[in-house]
């Protein structure tokens, strides 16, 4: 009997994030006869640590500082050199901890996932050093779309070196729900079955733009008849983005509902998904919403292009244009119930052809053999 592969998943804290719930899923989906995980979060565990304790997933806190925390990293390196794994899968941990995996354990097979493509787009000559020596001990890279991966290849990465796995959806959780359900979310919520609601999902930071959805979409939300937005997510915006609303007169049409654990019932019961990032490595919640069968009207921008099909599965909207057509677009589709579900359909087959669980599944465990297969060779 073969024993399992043991597998290091590497991230700074356990907070709620796309690449934290990436990895938290992932864990969650390993054949449990072939592979035994341990996450360790460099900062804490938080609310994925809670999460993995009541699965039964080992992690492990360092509880490092922010900075030049040089006591938590060799608290980490002694950590690393009492334990030994197969396989090392960084996700957006830190620069150096590749180094530290790589100079402190008999040499695993190292693979890293970038998440998040905006460090990137803005990373300064000492995240430019990190990311080139950090490549040194680092047998795969793996970005969840060709935007970023095109981003990684500036930074000095090898192209060949890097391959795009997108993030995946679980299509049991993320589904189109019956008529009678969809009301009943509704009536929980407050809203009548005739309200036509839009739906946005992430983190109320700058990035996602929610002060710029609610300009975009404020004539729409004022002139038509009981359309309603509603936002799920924190952040250190929410309290800015209450004023506007105040000062916009919105109250009674967006609707801030904070951290919500019944997402997919919610995008189940909504008419439209709309967005507004100024940039998306992925685009995660588009994918969420394809999956539960509605339509997304969002940016043209790279990550985004790559999961909605625009004129198909949605819309996608010049960032330039945003102010007139991006408000067009909904509004086309709260008005066309036929075009709505079409889209619907569309979208979710979209996601199951390119981001079911099982898919993706499948294609990260090709990474980790072959590099392991690579190890035996050498």
């Amino acid at each position: 009997m073969m024993l399992p592969i043991r597998v290091l998943y590497l991230l700074w804290a356990g907070d709620l994030g796309g690449a934290e719930r990436h990895v938290y899923d992932l864990v969650m989906a390993l054949p449990p006869d072939r592979f035994a995980p341990t996450v360790c979060f460099l900062s804490r565990g938080n609310t994925y640590g809670e999460l993995l304790a009541r699965a039964g997933v080992p992690f492990v806190e360092m509880r490092l500082r922010r900075g030049y925390d040089f006591l938590g990293v060799i608290r980490f390196a002694v950590w690393l050199r009492k334990n030994r794994f197969d396989v090392v899968h960084d996700h957006i941990s830190t620069p150096w901890a590749r180094v530290a995996v790589g100079l402190s354990m008999p040499r695993p097979a190292i693979v890293y996932t970038e998440h998040n493509g905006a460090l990137l787009l803005t990373a300064n000559a000492f995240r430019r050093f990190w990311t080139r020596w950090s490549a040194q001990y680092t047998d795969r890279f793996v970005t969840v779309s060709q935007g970023t991966k095109a981003l990684l290849s500036k930074m000095g990465v090898e192209s060949e070196r890097i391959e795009v796995i997108h993030n995946f959806v679980d299509s049991s959780r993320f589904r189109p729900l019956l008529i009678s359900r969809a009301c009943e979310v509704r009536r929980s919520l407050g809203f009548p079955d005739q309200s036509r609601l839009l739906i946005a999902i992430g983190h109320l930071d700058a990035n996602k733009g929610f002060d710029r959805l609610i300009l975009v979409l404020r004539s729409l939300l004022t002139e038509s008849a009981n359309v309603h937005l509603l936002i799920i997510g924190e952040g250190v915006l929410r309290v800015k983005l209450e004023s506007e609303i105040a000062n916009l007169r919105l109250q009674d049409r967006v609707h801030l509902l904070g951290h919500r654990s019944d997402i997919p019932d919610l995008l189940g019961a909504a008419d439209v998904f709309v967005m507004s990032s100024h940039f998306e490595s992925f685009g995660i919640v588009a994918a969420e919403a394809m999956m539960a069968g509605k339509p997304v009207v969002a940016p043209r921008i790279p990550g985004l292009n790559e999961v909605v099909e625009s004129g198909k599965t949605g819309f996608l909207v010049e960032p330039d244009r945003l102010e007139t057509e991006f408000p067009e677009a909904v509004a086309r589709l709260l008005d066309n119930p036929e075009l709505r579900i079409q889209m619907g359909q569309a979208g979710r087959q979209r996601a199951l052809a390119l981001f079911e669980r099982e898919r993706i599944v499948r294609r990260i465990i090709d990474v980790y053999e072959k590099m392991l297969n690579e190890k035996v060779t050498v």
